[in-house]
């Protein structure tokens, strides 16, 4: 969804296979968006990567997701990962359902 580095403010990735900017510095942050509920990891150049932040998100629609408010039921999670001096180079992100049949899904993003 996104890369956030101490270079580069914000950088929307959502449609991207690749960053268009270089990203470093002292921190390197990775947005991502799942939908649905799941166990989820992510590497970076092969690197576990650490998970910053984890919130419960639901869908308005068109694709726009927002913080669920108190009462609403989560329909994924937005998580922010941790890419601090892991360089550049292939981000990839997990998920394995909750439910079964338990499928995996992966995304993949360059960054430079």
């Amino acid at each position: 969804m996104a890369v956030q580095s101490a270079t580069v403010a914000f950088e929307d990735t959502e449609h991207a296979s690749m960053t268009k900017s270089h990203h470093g510095g002292a921190h390197v942050h990775v947005v991502t968006v799942e939908r649905g509920m799941g166990q989820a990891a992510a590497t970076m150049n092969g690197a576990n990567l650490r998970e910053l932040k984890t919130v419960g998100v639901c869908d308005r629609g068109g694709g726009y997701w927002v913080k669920c408010r108190n009462g609403q039921t989560i329909e994924g999670r937005l998580r922010v990962w941790d890419a601090t001096g892991k360089g550049n180079g292939v981000f990839v992100v997990r998920s394995t359902s909750n439910n079964w049949p338990r499928n995996t899904l992966s995304s993949s993003l360059s960054i430079r």
